[in-house]
């Protein structure tokens, strides 16, 4: 919702998304959707039961896979 006025008011963000590793991939998904992101704060490390595999680092960024949704398949559903 914020974003249209951020842009017209010439604001870029850089999302926070220290707390759990997964918030850094979404992040990714909606500034690549939504534009106008400097940067994404990232938190390294892995997530139990989600194959994040398919992210690279291309030319110094976040590269998302090309999969449905955020393109984070589950490993092991049996823990759910």
């Amino acid at each position: 919702r914020m974003m249209p006025e951020l842009i017209a008011k010439k604001i870029t963000t850089a999302p926070h998304t220290w707390g759990t590793t997964l918030k850094s991939y979404y992040a990714l998904h909606l500034a690549r959707g939504m534009g106008n992101v400097l940067t994404i704060e990232g938190v390294t490390g892995t997530a139990d039961n989600v194959d994040l595999s398919g992210y690279k680092i291309k030319n110094g960024k976040l590269a998302p896979p090309k999969l449905p949704g955020f393109g984070m398949p589950l490993v092991d559903t049996s823990m759910l």
